[in-house]
């Protein structure tokens, strides 16, 4: 049954209709990947699917990339169409959901409120098992570039416990407004922080030894080139003279 709230006004509705266990009219999402869709017809929800296991931990990244009123949302459902959590950002929405159930999640992705068309991009990654991976190694630097809105790149180096780390990123392009996100194995995050200046340095302690999965990417959807390196410092103690 649809129509007016109160059922006192008159007037024309769109009707949006999709099924959480076993969806319809869906899109494959690779961990790592960056898809672009457009809302054409409000309320409507685009639907995204992929697969996973019990204790993996997804990070999910929406971003407004019309510029508009779009407001998105994403809404990530188990494979028996149970909720797992739901975030919402203007314009870039980022939340981390921990899945506690083996097979095919849905996302649902679209405006806030339903009432706005547009168009936007999505991230997804696994924190735990993380897809399309480059590799880095310590005292060595690399350059990249973000091509895409809201496209982040990952990053697998191994580590000891105690290690000191010194991550630096420096933006070769202005636009960008660095972020840096470094997980431990169970896809718990150990720090992060984002910065707007040209040199980006994130620092912290590994406490354990083990492949640590690194996110570098823009905070607001910017794109250009930046260089990473990832560096064990050296803790100077003072030297006491008697």
């Amino acid at each position: 049954l649809a129509g007016s709230w109160e059922g006192q006004y008159t007037g024309s509705f769109n009707l949006f209709l999709q099924r959480l266990d076993n969806p319809a009219e869906l899109s494959p999402i690779a961990f790592g990947q960056t898809l672009s869709e457009v809302v054409d017809i409000a309320p409507e929800l685009s639907t995204f699917t992929f697969q996973a296991a019990a204790g993996d931990h997804v990070r999910l990244r929406m971003f407004d990339a019309g510029n508009n009123d779009f407001y998105p949302a994403a809404w990530l459902y188990r494979p028996d169409g149970t909720q797992v959590c739901y975030y919402l950002g203007d314009p870039v929405m980022d939340v981390e959901c921990a899945l506690d159930m083996d097979g095919g999640y849905t996302i649902l992705a679209g405006s806030w409120e339903g009432q706005y068309t547009g168009s936007f991009n999505l991230f997804l990654q696994n924190l735990v098992a993380p897809g399309q991976v480059l590799p880095i190694s310590y005292n060595h630097s690399l350059t990249n570039t973000i091509s895409m809105p809201l496209e982040w790149h990952t990053y697998q180096f191994d580590g000891q416990a105690g290690d000191p780390l010194s991550i630096t990123i420096v933006r070769l392009d202005e636009a960008l407004n660095t972020s840096l996100s470094l997980y431990r194995p169970d896809g718990s995050l150990l720090c992060a922080s984002t910065s707007d200046q040209t040199r980006h340095t994130l620092r912290c302690t590994l406490d354990s030894t083990a492949t640590y999965t690194l996110l570098v990417g823009d905070s607001a959807g910017g794109v250009g080139s930046y260089e990473l390196s990832v560096n064990r410092f050296l803790v100077m103690i003072p030297l006491v003279v008697h």
